[in-house]
């Protein structure tokens, strides 16, 4: 069926209206208003502002425009927000298998360098990483947290039984692209045997992966350094490479 002018208009409107309510969204997670709805239950806006020390306005007006969506309730009569269980499995847990706490920050930080990527559309190259905020490069290692915590060694290293066999016995792993390091942390928690050593091109990240290392207490099998591919291959031989986090970033994939 032919759209008409309406149809177009309203699918418009629709993707704004989606686009606030994920903006709220993010409000909710970086301010941890969904979290603080969690703990204490059914809240008023002075009662959530008073517990965070927030403004009770800016409070009030995020309860009623996230109220909307549906993703808490609330209550005209008592003007108290709740929140469903199940969405705070979604927008609160840190590494959990259905968390999308991650994915608010990716989204929500990934446009913030939106003249250079219409400088980019204009004269070609790209965006560094370092013009990309902190908040972003924490969204990308929660969605790292949750992706590989819950899978990586759980599920998808069972498909594969020759390198689990393997990795039982002790061989040396290389991860490159890194990223935070989450799956080589990962994969150093179950298999005591072997050593990972983790690569990725910028700083900031290897730094954040020698910390979750040793949150974990995995500095011992774990290794971490930063890497440029086009530098070349490190000087060292490994039994097992990795690019989870890679091949989909690479400007020529192939040739990566």
């Amino acid at each position: 069926m032919k759209k008409n002018i309406d149809d177009c208009k309203k699918e418009i409107l629709n993707d704004i209206s989606r686009t606030i309510s994920f903006r709220l969204c993010s409000i909710g997670v970086d301010l941890g208003l969904f979290e603080d709805l969690s703990i204490n239950g059914p809240s008023s806006s002075k009662e959530i502002a008073f517990r965070k020390k927030y403004n009770e306005r800016y409070v009030r007006e995020w309860l009623y425009g996230i109220s909307k969506t549906g993703y808490i309730d609330f209550d005209r009569k008592t003007r108290k927000a709740s929140i469903n269980d199940h969405y705070t499995e979604l927008f609160i847990s840190e590494g959990g298998k259905n968390s999308f706490k991650g994915f608010f920050k990716v989204i929500n930080n990934m446009m913030l360098p939106y003249e250079n990527l219409i400088s980019s559309f204009k004269n070609g190259g790209g965006i560094k990483f370092e013009e990309y905020n902190s908040e972003f490069w924490k969204g990308l290692d929660l969605t790292g947290c949750s992706r590989y915590r819950s899978f990586l060694v759980p599920e998808w290293i069972d498909q594969v039984p020759d390198i689990k066999e393997q990795l039982d016995k002790g061989v040396k792993f290389a991860d490159f692209g890194c990223g935070t390091g989450r799956s080589a942390v990962e994969l150093a928690k179950r298999f005591k045997n072997s050593t990972f050593f983790g690569f990725d091109k910028f700083k900031p990240n290897i730094e954040e992966a020698r910390i979750n290392a040793k949150a974990s207490d995995v500095m011992t099998n774990t290794s971490f350094q930063v890497w440029d591919a086009d530098e070349g291959g490190p000087d060292d031989k490994f039994d097992i490479a990795g690019a989870f986090d890679l091949i989909h970033d690479l400007p020529n994939p192939q040739e990566g």
